[in-house]
């Protein structure tokens, strides 16, 4: 199942667009002003819970200038899924594994979030598809969550897990 998930993103897959100054040479401005919101908005993505929340605002005005970075939309569908617990967190996270699918591998992403494996995508948008009440997508990717996580981890997790598929 996880190849089936592979291939569809893959199909549909969009251009990472980093945040570098190469990819903005006729918006200089834009950019600079892009790194400050981004640099806002990791600050108090840094702090969770509540920071989710506060990450937003300065997260959309970077997107503005820069909506195809992967890091990006998994931020804004990580802020909205677990900050104010909104249905358009998928839509980011949706992005986020259109552009790329292992963006949660990410090395920026590994140092913003607390507990590694939660911070894997399939699990996101398995929690991002149940709030939208989208079942059958939601139990394929915590089932894809449960596939891919090294043993040691599923261990600790599993029960949760099985319980939300059991929700769905």
């Amino acid at each position: 199942m996880l190849l089936i998930i592979g291939v569809t993103y893959a199909n549909a897959q969009v251009r990472n667009v980093l945040f570098d100054d190469d990819y903005f040479p006729n918006k200089k401005e834009e950019f600079k002003i892009a790194l400050k919101e981004l640099k806002k908005g990791d600050k108090q993505f840094k702090k969770g819970n509540a920071g989710y929340v506060s990450a937003i605002e300065p997260y959309l005005r970077a997107y503005q200038i820069n909506p195809n970075n992967s890091v990006l939309n998994y931020k804004l569908g990580v802020c909205f899924l677990k900050g104010k617990i909104e249905p358009k967190a998928l839509e980011y996270l949706e992005h986020a594994a259109r552009i790329d699918l292992w963006v949660s591998e990410d090395k920026k992403i590994q140092k913003l979030m607390f507990d590694y494996y939660y911070n894997h995508l399939h699990y996101l948008l398995g929690q991002a598809y149940h709030l939208n009440l989208n079942w059958d997508k939601a139990i394929e990717h915590y089932l894809n969550f449960k596939k891919v996580l090294h043993s040691d981890d599923l261990a600790s997790v599993e029960k949760e897990i099985d319980k939300k598929i059991a929700e769905c």
